[in-house]
């Protein structure tokens, strides 16, 4: 791994969800966004965790880092319309 021990990481599935299928690259801009926004003024190792679980029927998939988050004019809906854009993109091209 290319951050060797400054980076931590767990992958929670639900038992039901290992042999679903979602489009590729779609955790990529998530995940990328801990990286991008998680290394700032770290001492310590980078912790990631991605759960990936049912919700009735829909797929949840949850990217959750200990960064130090996205400072300034952003919000949560700002962050979603951005990730979604991104997959979006993914999408397209299948």
């Amino acid at each position: 791994m290319r951050f060797g021990d400054q980076v931590e990481y767990s992958v929670e599935v639900e038992r039901e969800m290992d042999k679903s299928f979602i489009p590729f690259n779609t955790l990529q801009p998530l995940v990328e966004n801990c990286f991008k926004h998680g290394f700032k003024d770290r001492t310590n190792a980078l912790k990631i965790k991605i759960e990936i679980r049912r919700d009735g029927s829909d797929l949840m998939i949850k990217v959750i880092d200990d960064g130090c988050g996205i400072r300034g004019r952003f919000n949560q809906d700002t962050l979603l319309n951005s990730t979604l854009k991104a997959c979006r993109g993914t999408m397209d091209c299948l």
